[in-house]
């Protein structure tokens, strides 16, 4: 089956993570934002900075601190629509609008939008039209089908671990992942040629690891064999060579 088997537990935990950071976001732009006007209020409006006058440097200080404030306002109001956009793809992902290749009806959904798309591409021929409307809905259908066949393909693909004796990799097709497990802490210049690589570590997995696809199995294996020929790869190889 296709997709990872705590596709819906993750869509849950994200839009309850989601939602308590736009809540915490929205309140300390709310706080920000009072504390800069509440500063304001303590300087008659339009009062200009008297420059020569022994308050002028308390006033610009005032100034910075309400800006300062102002700017932490803004920052916030920026998080909450960061991760409002984050919480609209997950409602798009359980309304069918947007289909994740984690899901386990991935090829299911991918299927029905397929024959949407052919009856539509029928009722745009059937009908005078634009020369790029049916550009655009082949382009569409061609990319389904790509991605229905690039599924099927991954199907197929048994799950494979291997070992290197100080890292194994694996495919770990039950959390569609590709991933490189390591014997012991990585060194930062490990670290950093992983992250250049494309794998992001997991603290839940213990593992660094990247999507589950083509690309993925193939990276994996290129990664492996590079990584196996470094001298040094864990801290306490790193210690050992000072």
């Amino acid at each position: 089956m296709a997709g990872r088997e705590d596709y819906y537990e993750r869509l849950e935990y994200k839009k309850d993570l989601y939602n308590k950071r736009i809540e915490n976001s929205e309140k300390k732009s709310k706080d920000y934002s009072q504390a800069s006007t509440k500063i304001l209020d303590n300087i008659p409006l339009g009062q200009p900075i008297l420059v020569d006058h022994y308050s002028a440097k308390r006033h610009r200080s005032v100034l910075k601190r309400a800006d300062n404030y102002m700017g932490k306002s803004v920052e916030e109001d920026k998080k909450a629509e960061y991760y409002q956009d984050k919480l609209n793809n997950i409602e798009k992902a359980e309304n069918g609008d947007i289909i994740y290749d984690d899901d386990p009806l991935v090829l299911e959904k991918l299927n029905a939008k397929l024959e949407r798309l052919e009856e539509e591409r029928k009722q745009i021929k059937a009908r005078e039209h634009a020369r790029y409307e049916l550009t655009n809905i082949g382009a569409t259908i061609r990319a389904v089908k790509e991605r229905i066949a690039n599924i099927k393909f991954l199907e197929q693909f048994s799950e494979e671990e291997k070992d290197y004796k100080r890292f194994k990799t694996l495919v770990n097709k039950s959390i569609n992942r590709v991933q490189i497990i390591f014997k012991d802490r990585v060194t930062k210049e490990t670290f950093k040629f992983l992250r250049s690589s494309g794998f992001v570590y997991s603290k839940s997995e213990k593992a660094f690891q990247r999507k589950f696809n083509r690309q993925g199995i193939a990276i994996l294996h290129r990664t492996a064999e590079e990584l196996k020929d470094k001298k040094v790869l864990l801290e306490k190889e790193e210690e050992l060579e000072r």
